[in-house]
């Protein structure tokens, strides 16, 4: 019976790997509002918005308000605890192959900060990567080392 409520559970996170897109919507918001958000990658909006960025893709965006100083947020990608979760199922559910073909495309990865928010009247608080994202940040330049 658990054995059947393991491969049941990998079934269904392998098939997440399907559902979740090589791109993720990555919201801008600014205070105040009305902001021109332009990323590194050429897109633009202006807040509050959302754009399609593909997964793999570390960018920044500089937002620019008439009456304020520019602000530029880096975005990174990370695998989150869900990515971390959809490998593991991808590899229950789909094995080898699906693992390859779900991190060649990034489906595993998410961004952050996302939302991206600029405050103009108070820089100290626009957003800031994760915490859990910025120490796997730091191993992963460790291990590079």
């Amino acid at each position: 019976m658990r054995i059947a409520g393991v491969i049941l559970i990998g079934l269904s996170l392998g098939a997440c790997s399907v559902a979740r897109q090589a791109e993720e919507k990555v919201s801008f918001e600014s205070n105040p509002s009305g902001a021109s958000a332009t990323t590194s990658e050429g897109l633009s909006c202006t807040t509050p918005c959302s754009l399609d960025m593909g997964r793999k893709i570390d960018f920044s965006v500089t937002m620019t308000k008439d009456g304020y100083e520019p602000q530029v947020v880096e975005v990174r990608t990370w695998t989150s605890p869900l990515g971390q979760a959809q490998i593991a199922g991808t590899l229950l559910g789909g094995g080898p192959l699906l693992v390859g073909v779900t991190a060649a495309r990034g489906m595993h990865r998410d961004h952050t900060p996302n939302p991206v928010v600029v405050d103009f009247e108070n820089p100290e608080n626009t957003s800031k990567p994760a915490p859990d994202a910025q120490a796997q940040w730091a191993r992963e330049a460790q291990m590079a080392q």
